[in-house]
């Protein structure tokens, strides 16, 4: 199977080893897939190492894109009210700043809306089901002002 420079697939105990080699400053890493070693599922495993191939170049050490790809990363909990209020913070102190006004009347219902979604029982796992739970929220309709719905 032919992969990207600095990967390499080899047989370990009849199951699939990736290995990652060639990254700067980082010892090679590898990680067992649980795919067995088959001409069979060489399908299965090139999207499986396609997906933890991504996953990597996105910042992600091979074994915690490995599990990801297989769906048992751990989650992640966040704090949505601690982020809004960061991002407020953020907006009104640093670099460009805005007037609290401003963030008031430009950022802060959709942002509540947002945190009070992502909070939920069952929250959007995406931005664009985030967007798309905003939207239908507020009953947008497209081409509308934006201060129309701020102001309310």
């Amino acid at each position: 199977m032919s992969l990207a420079r600095g990967w390499s697939i080899a047989e370990d105990k009849g199951k699939m080893r990736l290995k990652w080699r060639y990254v700067p400053n980082q010892k090679d890493q590898s990680v067992t897939l649980p795919i067995a070693w088959a001409e069979n599922l060489k399908k299965a495993a090139t999207t499986r190492i396609n997906n933890i191939y991504n996953l990597a170049l996105e910042g992600n050490s091979l074994k915690a894109a490995a599990l990801i790809a297989e769906g048992k990363a751990p989650k992640i909990e966040r704090d949505w009210t601690a982020c809004l209020e960061n991002f407020q913070q953020y907006k009104t102190e640093h670099e460009n700043a805005i007037t609290q006004k401003t963030f008031e009347h430009d950022y802060l219902r959709v942002l509540k809306d947002s945190v009070r979604l992502l909070e939920s029982k069952d929250p959007p796992t995406n931005p664009a089901d985030l967007i798309e739970s905003c939207i239908k929220e507020r009953d947008w309709t497209l081409g509308c002002l934006t201060q129309k719905f701020f102001t309310n």
